[in-house]
Parts: structure tokens; sequence; C-alpha cells
């Protein structure tokens, strides 16, 4: 395993789904925290998938 590859097994990964009005004010909090969010799909008004 490469250094890269092992720090993300170590620090893990999570998909989550997001819904409701303001879904941009959340993913700028997010980036405002440092909390990467990576693949950021939008399914429909109020809807989102993100894995980080």
């Amino acid at each position: 395993m490469s250094g890269s590859s092992l720090w993300e097994w170590v620090r893990g990964y999570v998909i989550i789904k997001v819904t409701g009005r303001m879904l941009e004010k959340f993913v700028n909090m997010a980036a405002a925290r440092r909390i990467g969010l990576h693949e950021v799909t939008h399914l429909g008004p109020g809807v989102m998938f993100a894995g980080g």
C-alpha cells in the first residue's frame, strides 16, 4: 500500500445523502471547516449525495 492510499484507509470514507433547502450553504460550511466532499451529485431539487 502506498502512503497516500494507506492514509485514506486509516481516515475512512463515508457516503452521505443531504436533503433540504440551502444545499449550497451546507457545502460551503463543510469547506470552511475543511471537511472534504468529493463526488458531489445533485439528484434533483433539494437532494444530493457526496463522499468524503
